[in-house]
């Protein structure tokens, strides 16, 4: 998917905001008037669950994320995607953190499955046992048996159930989880819904975008929102559109407001340009590959 261009005559959702003009025509670089001027002081005190360096390694590198695992879908491997047996296996190819998707049983389990139906029926539908039955895992099983030096990266995977006011409420059930789990080992829990962050908790939340956002505009809306972690795609990162700030700045502009960048979508050749542009967590399917080149890093 190409970039779409960051000023082409039209205002887009944050622009108001981040001072962002439609391009005039003139030639000058996208209208770009300081992006980040109208956001607003620093706050006097960041979040107690924020921090730019929620994925920076004890050894003081990015900390690879292992994307369902080993991978979306089945790996070479044989491991499927959001398994027990895959993040461990992840966690065995160099993972400093395992990604995995999470939505609700109709016993109110928290299991681990990324689409919304499974076999014809959806997850919210099915009991946990039915679930188990097909080859799911629960996160809570998972949590038990995975390394506690291991953090959980969870992507909550909302439904057409979840709205408000219907109980049960995912995004209820997964912090009030998450708060209770954290004592054990390092959490993290996002959503592409933008509302989670909204969410208060002991927990870092973070929002996810997809392919196409502006890197900026991702992150300045995670600040906006109090979001401990901006998501954005690697391709937003590394083919930033002409009248855009350059990446360097925004990861910049990140560190200043204590937001944490996680990149998905990650290849290893992608791991130097990523970082340079303010990338601490670094999500991908090749989890050797991506731990290889973060090794490999000056």
């Amino acid at each position: 998917m190409q970039s779409r261009p960051c000023s082409i005559g039209v205002v887009h959702a944050c622009d108001a905001h981040e001072g962002l003009e439609p391009d005039d025509g003139s030639g000058a670089p996208g209208g770009v008037r300081e992006p980040f001027a109208n956001v607003g002081a620093r706050p006097a005190t960041i979040g107690p669950t924020m921090s730019a360096n929620l994925f920076v390694t004890a050894t003081g590198r990015p900390a690879v994320l292992a994307h369902r695992g080993m991978g979306q879908g089945t790996s070479p491997s044989g491991h499927r995607e959001n398994t027990l047996d895959s993040l461990l296996r992840a966690v065995d190819e160099g993972a400093d953190w395992v990604e995995c998707d999470v939505q609700l049983s109709s016993d109110h389990d928290l299991v681990l499955t990324h689409n919304v139906v499974h076999d014809g029926r959806t997850i919210r539908a099915t009991t946990t046992a039915e679930l188990l039955h097909r080859g799911l895992d629960t996160l809570t099983d998972a949590h038990e048996r995975m390394p506690r030096h291991v953090g959980f990266d969870l992507d909550v995977k909302i439904s057409l159930a979840d709205v408000p006011g219907r109980l049960p409420d995912l995004f209820a059930d997964v912090v009030a989880w998450a708060e209770k789990a954290q004592a054990e080992r390092p959490l993290l829990l996002v959503s592409f819904c933008p509302t989670l962050p909204s969410r208060s908790g002991g927990v870092p939340l973070g929002w996810m975008t997809n392919p196409g956002a502006w890197y900026y505009e991702s992150v300045v809306s995670a600040v906006r929102m109090g979001a401990a972690v901006a998501g954005v795609h690697a391709r937003d990162v590394l083919d930033v559109p002409p009248g855009c700030p350059p990446a360097v700045e925004v990861g910049g502009f990140a560190r200043e407001y204590e937001v944490a960048v996680k990149a998905w979508g990650v290849e290893p050749g992608d791991v130097p340009a990523l970082v340079a542009g303010g990338v601490t967590g670094l999500c991908g399917d090749d989890v050797a590959g991506i731990a290889a080149a973060v090794a490999a890093l000056p």
